[in-house]
């Protein structure tokens, strides 16, 4: 740094902390500190917790205080000789560790106490647990923090059950109980934060065998050690915790545990562990200010912090816990590594996530006004929201104007201007006339595109910035550089800029021939979800709002760019067809620049958003916006549409109820089984379903609970169903590489992983419970909660046609009456009864031990009797409540069987929309006759439809005049599955030196008040033309 100035706002926390220590590690205890002894050992003393607390993702008002060193979340706690990291079974309860050992029975002979004090109220005490929490921890100061109590146990020179052998006496009747334990819990709480503080002031007790000292969740949730976290493979050396510096105080460990994932506090006593990040997700654009704690540093230390390819950026101090960075300008985005530096030796690394610029709230605390992409605005404005800055109102904020370049091996950022200097924050905004500033020679000839900052003074920093800078997004700097191209280039530069890209860019124009071909309609896009997502600028979801695209109702990206980086959109019409550059300047572009991005990102070309807008959006205003489209021939002569006449649909599977299978090849059948399946694999791609009874008390039947799937060389994602004691509105819970993983704010929504990307979309992010996983491959798989099981769809592309096997079957054209099993033997589904399905078929995609992907292994089958026949009808259940549903049980037997099965209407109901819904997407999912574009440039057509025995008239020319042989098209169906267009193709669009004359002018000779309207149409074009 050479570490920034330490705030004395966080000293003073610390020595107000001070006050309450017994010492260098314990907090005051005994009953002279009044505390309450336990003297009694023979069943946990129960603490009732009022307000109840949060504890790795679920509420508890009281806990349990035993002598094993445990505090409980469960009554039952006692000594298992079992080692809790491997998640056993017998007794498997939540609880915290500090030292997990077999007590000695307390006699007059065995020493040791217990002591625990309830603290709540607003006392000193709670006050400055929190403010020392505060510089503890990363991220709670940002968060902010208040507790509403706190409970201290100690545990007092305790020994043993192996050390204290017939009493602690010898042959002598000496005490030889001399080696003793002496350790501290601090469990402090309030707004749904919890924090652990574990103090050892001396451990003396020989280690023994299955002596432990952690965390642990429960069964299926998790343990983590205090020290070696989850690294350890042996039982540690405790007589060492006194003297380990993992925090400002040796012997002090310190950790969040009030979510799922656990976060330590502190810091690390050496170079091997990994940071603490917080924020985990920052603007790809960069100013989020992030905590980072690794190995513990002072005042003094040398700390810098580098954000992936990006130059280091030094510290600040924050305490001797962690340091603070300003996340910089980032050319990258997905998985970016954070690399510390401290005092130019240790070295510690964590991977945290760059989001694109408009999947972060950042741009949602700065707005611009109208005109910022203009060229003749005389002034300019833009409003920020101050208190994600600073509460302080004479804090001060400069506006900058950041200009973004790429030459062909670098990409520069540069300050081209200081709009606004010193401004207070608390004004919220600032105007100023562009005429102030104009670019200087050298700038106005490099730069095209920028964007504004908002750039707080580091001096006003505080313990709860949250933002160093925010920054808007991109925009092109024509009002800054119009005064250099006029003079330079005359009143119509934009045409002499449109004319020199266009010029360039035809030079190189490879890049087109990797892309995908568009869908010929929007239901093909919205179905192909594997290989087409969403664009964020033109879609249905936010109201067709398509600023690029006017008319277009949606529009849709590859979600895998080239290997040159570039990408493909496909916009739509209200008529659901895929609408052409050729055919309007609003039609489908793709783009040079992927506007995501494309990896290995860090280079020219490969930007997120930045080397799209030099490619793609820049030009559209030289060529289109900024000359009334007057030369935008030019760029989609550039930018021609992806015919969509070779575009092949995709083939999509479907579990869903209790549990109902739809295969790739639409083999209805029901799986009975309980356990875990493969449900498809292919030679890079396996997804495994594990299927569990929803409720016990019902009929042995079966559901979805939880999903798996990885590919070569991806993370490894599990989805299950997360239990309803959870407190969180989470529905689902999401493990990548075996790490719980939140998708629940904006910048969480979108996870671009290894190998894979996982979206809960943004207006259903708060409920955690329909996620999408796109494989790099084209595999998409889309898992959704629902009445408390899970409905999965998996759609593959065309090149996994005869791929496929597990209990989706495989897609093929000509296996048309049956699925096969593991062994290759092909069972027939509708000719084939339950019972031989199950014993056939499913039970041989059943996963065995050595295959299973899933982190814990399913529940023992034991007593568990699959249901063959279709199910009585119960008491409570009426036959015409059934019809009134589902209709007659021929016309949906699914819908009928759920409802007797379950014995729940909303179940049935939604096993009836999912078939429905099914169905409607094997209708989408057939390739669409088409003879592609009319491919007549430049021209005027009645109509847009492409399709088998559309008939398409030329009605003019947009410029020049209409000639050839033909003007009337009509797409026909020939031979050898090809469509062409008849007569062959002869109309042109011709351009001339001078203009033909007009037929019958306003005031010519040949003028008829009988004209056609055909004619009268042309006429109009052509002086308009003119």
């Amino acid at each position: 740094m050479g570490a920034k100035e330490c705030h004395l706002f966080w000293i003073i926390c610390v020595i107000g902390l001070s006050l309450i220590a017994t010492d260098g590690k314990l907090y005051k205890y005994g009953i002279e500190a009044g505390d309450t002894q336990i003297t009694s050992f023979q069943l946990p003393s129960t603490l009732d917790l009022i307000p109840s607390i949060q504890y790795l993702g679920k509420s508890y008002n009281r806990i349990y205080i035993s002598e094993y060193g445990v505090v409980g979340f469960h009554p039952e706690i006692s000594f298992l000789t079992q080692e809790w990291r491997s998640n056993p079974e017998e007794g498997n309860y939540p609880f915290v560790a500090p030292y997990y050992f077999e007590t000695a029975r307390k006699t007059a002979n065995v020493p040791g106490k217990i002591f625990y004090r309830n603290i709540t109220g607003n006392g000193s005490t709670l006050h400055d647990l929190g403010e020392y929490l505060k510089t503890a921890v990363v991220g709670v100061a940002v968060k902010g923090f208040t507790p509403d109590l706190a409970v201290i146990v100690t545990w007092e020179n305790v020994t043993d059950k192996q050390s204290s052998t017939n009493d602690c006496l010898d042959e002598d009747n000496n005490n030889i109980c001399d080696k003793t334990n002496t350790f501290q819990l601090v469990l402090v709480a309030g707004q749904q934060q919890t924090f652990l503080i574990f103090n050892y002031h001396k451990m003396e007790v020989p280690v023994r065998e299955f002596y432990q000292a952690g965390m642990n969740g429960g069964l299926n949730v998790g343990w983590k050690d205090v020290y070696c976290e989850s690294n350890c493979i042996s039982t540690p050396d405790f007589s060492m915790f006194p003297d380990i510096m993992a925090s400002d105080i040796k012997g002090r460990f310190i950790y969040k545990v009030s979510d799922d994932v656990i976060i330590r506090g502190g810091c690390l006593p050496s170079d091997d562990g990994q940071l603490e990040v917080s924020p985990q997700y920052v603007s790809a654009f960069g100013g989020h200010i992030v905590d980072v704690s690794g190995v513990c540093v002072t005042n003094t230390s040398k700390v810098t912090c580098k954000f992936g390819a990006v130059d280091p950026v030094e510290a600040v101090y924050a305490s001797s816990m962690f340091v603070r960075c300003l996340t910089p300008r980032l050319t990258a985005r997905d998985l970016v590594t954070l690399m510390i530096t401290v005092d130019d030796s240790t070295v510690l690394r964590k991977d945290i996530h760059a989001v694109l610029p408009f999947q972060s709230t950042q741009l949602d605390h700065i707005v611009l006004s109208p005109g910022w992409d203009k060229t003749d605005v005389q002034k300019l404005n833009l409003t920020w929201d101050y208190k994600v800055f600073s509460e302080n109102p004479a804090a001060t904020v400069d506006i900058l104007l950041i200009g973004y370049r790429e030459t062909e091996t670098q990409m520069i950022f540069k300050i081209l201007a200081t709009l606004g200097a010193n401004v207070k924050i608390s004004d919220g905004g600032f105007e100023f006339n562009t005429s102030d500033h104009r670019c200087s020679v050298e700038d106005c000839k490099l730069f095209e595109q920028g964007m504004v900052e908002v750039r707080l003074n580091i001096k006003h920093w505080n313990p709860a910035t949250k933002y160093g800078f925010v920054g808007s997004g991109v925009f092109p700097i024509g009002w800054h550089v119009v005064e250099y191209m006029k003079s330079t280039h005359g009143p119509d530069w934009s045409k002499v800029l449109c004319t020199n890209w266009y010029d360039r860019d035809r030079q190189e124009m490879a890049w087109l021939e990797e892309l995908l071909d568009c869908p010929c309609t929007l239901d093909q896009a919205l179905t192909d979800f594997g290989r087409w997502l969403t664009d964020g600028g033109c879609n249905i979801y936010n109201g067709s709002v398509c600023t690029y695209h006017i008319g277009a109702v949606h529009c849709v990206r590859s979600f895998r760019p080239s290997k040159s980086g570039a990408g493909n959109q496909c916009c739509y019409g209200p008529d659901g067809n895929v609408r052409y550059a050729a055919d309007s300047f609003q039609g489908s572009t793709p783009d040079r620049g992927h506007d995501w991005g494309a990896p290995p990102y860090n280079k020219p070309g490969y930007v997120p958003s930045l080397s799209h807008w030099k490619h793609d959006v820049v030009t559209f205003y030289y060529c289109c916006l900024w000359v009334d489209y007057k030369y935008c021939d030019n760029y989609m002569d550039q930018r021609a549409t992806r015919d969509c006449k070779n575009y092949q649909p995709p083939k999509t599977a479907i579990i869903y109820g209790d549990p109902h299978v739809r295969t790739f090849a639409n083999f209805p059948y029901v799986v009975v089984g309980r356990g875990d399946y493969w449900l498809t694999k292919t030679a890079d791609f396996q997804l495994q379903g594990r299927f569990d009874q929803i409720n016990r008390t019902l009929v042995s039947t079966t559901a979805l609970v939880g999903v798996v799937l990885q590919g070569t060389g991806s993370s490894k994602v599990e989805i299950q169903l997360a239990p309803s004691t959870y407190t969180s509105p989470r529905v689902l819970t999401i493990l990548v590489d075996q790490q719980i993983t939140w998708f629940n704010t904006l910048e969480r929504s979108r996870q671009d992983l290894k190998g894979l990307t996982i979206i809960n979309y943004e207006s259903r992010a708060g409920k955690h419970d329909n996620f999408t996983i796109i494989m790099t491959n084209g595999i998409g798989v889309q898992v959704v909660a629902v009445n408390n099981l899970l409905h999965a769809t998996v759609v593959v592309p065309q090149a996994y046609k005869n791929q496929t096997e597990g209990l989706l079957g495989t897609w093929s054209d000509i296996e048309m009456d049956g699925v096969r099993n593991r062994n290759g033997q092909l069972i027939p589904i509708q000719t084939s009864s339950t019972k031989h399905i199950y014993e056939n078929l499913i039970t041989s995609w059943s996963v065995n031990a050595t295959e299973r992907l899933f982190q814990y292994p399913a529940m023992e089958n034991t007593g568990f009797a699959p249901l063959f026949l279709f199910p009585p009808l119960p008491i409570s259940i009426t036959l015409d409540e059934i019809n009134e549903l589902c209709g007659s049980e021929m016309s949906n037997s699914s819908c009928h069987y759920d409802y007797i099965a379950t014995g729940s209407s909303d179940i049935a109901n939604a096993t009836l929309q999912a078939e429905t819904w099914f169905k409607t997407v094997q209708g989408f999912q057939v390739p669409v006759e088409t003879c592609g574009l009319l491919d007549v440039p430049r021209s005027i057509k009645n109509n847009y439809n492409y399709g088998i025995g559309s008939k398409i008239n030329i009605d003019g020319c947009r410029k020049g005049y209409l000639t050839g042989e033909a003007t009337s098209y009509t797409c026909t169906r020939k031979g050898n599955n090809t469509n062409v267009w008849e007569p062959e193709i002869s109309a042109v669009c011709k351009a001339p030196t001078q203009p033909p004359p007009c037929p019958g002018g306003p005031t010519g000779a040949g003028s008829s008040p009988k004209i056609t309207s055909l004619l009268a149409i042309f006429i109009s074009i052509c002086y308009l033309v003119l």
